[in-house]
């Protein structure tokens, strides 16, 4: 059993390096693994369909301080 992420069977982010910074993780339906694709990209994808859950919205207002998110000093932890 897996204690870590880095330990999962269906993981697909090496090299898990610095460049990796900034990036989420996702199940890729396709290949059947988990990978890292830039933030940008998760949010482009998300609101591809021209709307984005208010209740999303309302909870990011809530939990997030709008000027910090510009100097990205929010940490997701390490692998």
């Amino acid at each position: 059993m897996a204690v870590r992420i880095r330990q999962l069977s269906n993981l697909d982010v090496d090299p898990l390096t610095g460049a990796k910074n900034k990036y989420v993780m996702r199940y890729n339906g396709t290949s059947g693994k988990f990978d890292l694709i830039p933030f940008d990209t998760a949010l482009e994808v998300s609101a591809s369909d021209g709307d984005i859950s208010d209740s999303f919205v309302d909870q990011l207002e809530e939990e997030i301080e709008v000027g910090e998110v510009q100097n990205f000093t929010y940490d997701g932890g390490s692998f």
